[in-house]
């Protein structure tokens, strides 16, 4: 089903500096997906925080760049405090958040949720769901043509990422030919 993004843009344009979080064992989808929202982010002039609650292990260590540092949330969370803004990727549930999941609860902020899991929890904020997204790498891919930028290579990287791990390397049966399609376009942004 077909999001309208039209919320989100103005989620967007309301705040300034966000914290793009994910589930627990983060897997190419999720961090893929949070690099790619924050580079969107910060071409509108944001600041944008890509975090994680659990170490995502060595196989994904080459998605930490300098440009957008993974940094790993550790419970109280003071030094994400000077935040305007939550966004939640690949999840909507709270027991994926681990002990971020305090943490945002305590936070009197924006908060938002992208994702393409049937199972969602309220996490007290907007919520963009798309089940038939064969990853959340899609739905952030969409939401950066929404917001109007350009897909930029660091960004195509990460969301070529984000699709080829969630589709088992275009093997499960959740791929399209629209799945092809968005490679295809990931590749000419520079993936």
């Amino acid at each position: 089903m077909p999001i309208d993004w039209t919320p989100f843009v103005e989620f967007v344009r309301a705040h300034q500096r966000f914290l793009i979080m994910t589930h627990v064992r983060p897997d190419g989808d999720a961090l893929g997906s949070e690099i790619g929202l924050a580079c969107a982010l910060r071409q509108l002039g944001k600041s944008a925080r890509v975090a994680v609650a659990s170490d995502p292990g060595p196989r994904y260590e080459f998605a930490n760049t300098p440009s957008t540092p993974i940094e790993r949330f550790r419970a109280p969370g003071d030094e994400f405090k000077n935040i305007d803004a939550i966004i939640v990727v690949d999840t909507g549930t709270w027991g994926q958040l681990g002990d971020f999941g305090a943490f945002m609860r305590s936070m009197p902020v924006a908060k938002a949720v992208i994702d393409h899991h049937r199972t969602q929890d309220d996490l007290g904020g907007l919520r963009f769901v798309d089940t038939t997204a064969e990853a959340a790498g899609r739905l952030v891919y969409d939401a950066t043509l929404a917001l109007g930028v350009p897909v930029t290579a660091e960004a195509a990287n990460a969301l070529f990422l984000a699709l080829a791990t969630d589709t088992g390397w275009f093997r499960h049966s959740s791929v399209e030919p629209r799945t092809f399609e968005l490679a295809r376009e990931l590749v000419a942004a520079g993936a």
